[in-house]
């Protein structure tokens, strides 16, 4: 972040300062970054006070004003530490971001999706490093709080932002385009995800359909033509539309799309071949969203298929690690019915003994969660699954209806620990193991206890 000061954040913030000192010569301070962690806050950093499900960082706002040197944004008046008092901090958060994006001028891209955020989001900021100094959000920082401290980390050298935005929510997008103010679009796909929150189908729409109301007729939006909701959004949106497909007619259109070498390879109907190493046919759909993203922005087929044959795949998003004679597929992020069913057709396509799912729950589906789980057990036969192990509360449907579908080897466990135990034991040499579940379920510790187990590290 570039430095700033006390007086333009106060004003970004609407924020009424309360130092018991000073005030005058706590405006001129020079602040150098933001951060909403006590625990690793630098010095020269400015505090948000933010309260979450667990902790309220208003608890260590003396903590971590001492550590900075600074002062501690606050949405309740505080004793015996400098503050800036807000009505929201995380509302706050957004402001600064918004007025710091504003200050230094440059252009952000939006990418959002039920599925394929995150790696459309590598794919992209890779294909565009071509050409420019890209920033874009560390890992998954994504929402209200993650978005704006990616944001704030833009400096002068930088000349874009690649910004992946999720939601749980109505609005919350909306918000997101406001404080980035994004040149360009991507809606990646739209199927069931929070539907405990959004409703139904039409509510998840609706939400991701924010991004392209924001976009005017001056801006870019890249959109799946392959996906019936965005092929009907595209004829509404006031932005230029770049579509991209397999099956369908568009502009972008990937064929002779295959798999090999846990890669996936294709050839572009415009001309040109790709080939990338991450699996799943399904992501030859955020390739051809990133080749949409660099054309936006004069980077060519050719250049994008270089930089994209170098894509280093994110952490626990269909991760192949060998195990003395086996291999674990981790795709332990996250999960939701469609991008299950995508781990799923991978795995079908693969040599082994034995396939071996371990499955979490698929959270936040409302009142669908049941029909949801079913529908995802009574595809594990027909796409070769052998054994499914599963672990959680609505998972319990995927394996019901699994036994239902004909697959004999089902397992349900209500303890980690002993789905741990039991898949150990289970595991040979030649075998494949699956793993996968809702970021809550932490699916990763199982992962983690494999690798420890089978290969000492």
């Amino acid at each position: 972040m570039e430095p700033l000061t006390v007086d333009f954040i106060a004003q970004a913030v609407n924020g009424t300062l309360r130092t018991g000192g000073n005030d005058s010569q706590t405006l001129k301070m020079l602040i150098k970054g933001v951060s909403t962690d006590s625990r690793s806050i630098e010095k020269d950093q400015l505090f948000f006070a933010i309260k979450g499900d667990r902790f309220d960082g208003h608890d260590f706002a003396e903590e971590a004003v001492s550590r900075s040197g600074t002062l501690a944004v606050v949405g309740k008046p505080l004793d015996r530490v400098s503050t800036l008092l807000v009505k929201d901090t995380v509302d706050a958060l957004g402001d600064l971001a918004r007025a710091y994006r504003g200050k230094l001028g440059k252009r952000t891209i939006a990418i959002t999706g039920t599925n394929g955020k995150t790696t459309t989001k590598e794919m992209s900021a890779l294909v565009l490093g071509v050409k420019y100094q890209v920033r874009k959000n560390r890992g998954n920082l994504n929402n209200l709080i993650g978005l704006p401290l990616s944001v704030l980390e833009m400096d002068g050298e930088d000349e874009l932002g690649v910004f992946e935005m999720g939601m749980s929510a109505q609005g919350e997008i909306e918000k997101m385009c406001q404080i980035s103010e994004p040149v360009l679009g991507v809606i990646t796909n739209v199927s069931a995800c929070h539907l405990e929150s959004l409703g139904d189908m039409e509510g998840v729409a609706r939400a991701k359909r924010e991004l392209l109301d924001y976009l005017d007729e001056d801006k870019k939006v890249v959109l799946n033509f392959d996906d019936p909701t965005l092929r009907e959004m595209a004829k509404e949106t006031r932005a230029s539309v770049i579509g991209f497909g397999v099956e369908c007619d568009a502009p972008i259109r990937a064929r002779s799309v295959c798999e090999e070498n846990w890669g996936i390879c294709f050839t572009l109907e415009s001309g040109g071949d790709f080939k990338i190493p991450i699996p799943g046919t399904f992501n030859v759909y955020n390739a051809l969203a990133a080749i949409g993203v660099g054309m936006a922005f004069g980077v060519s087929t050719q250049e994008a298929g270089e930089a994209l044959s170098q894509l280093v795949p994110e952490k626990r998003r269909m991760g192949r690690i060998p195990l003395d004679g086996a291999i674990l597929v981790d795709d332990s992020y996250n999960a939701n019915p469609a991008s299950v069913v995508c781990a799923l057709q991978v795995l079908s396509k693969m040599g082994a003994k034995r396939r071996i799912v371990v499955l979490g729950d698929m959270l936040e589906l409302g009142a669908t969660s049941r029909l949801l789980h079913e529908k995802v057990g009574l595809q594990m036969k027909e796409l070769g699954v052998d054994i499914l192990y599963v672990h959680g509360k609505d998972v319990k449907y995927t394996a019901q209806s699994a036994r239902r579908s004909g697959l004999e080897c089902v397992r349900e466990f209500p303890e980690k620990s002993e789905l741990i135990t039991a898949l150990k034991t289970l595991l040979k040499d030649g075998d494949v193991v699956l793993v996968k579940g809702s970021r809550a379920t932490r699916m990763e510790e199982i992962v983690q206890a494999l690798v420890l187990e089978r290969t000492g590290g």
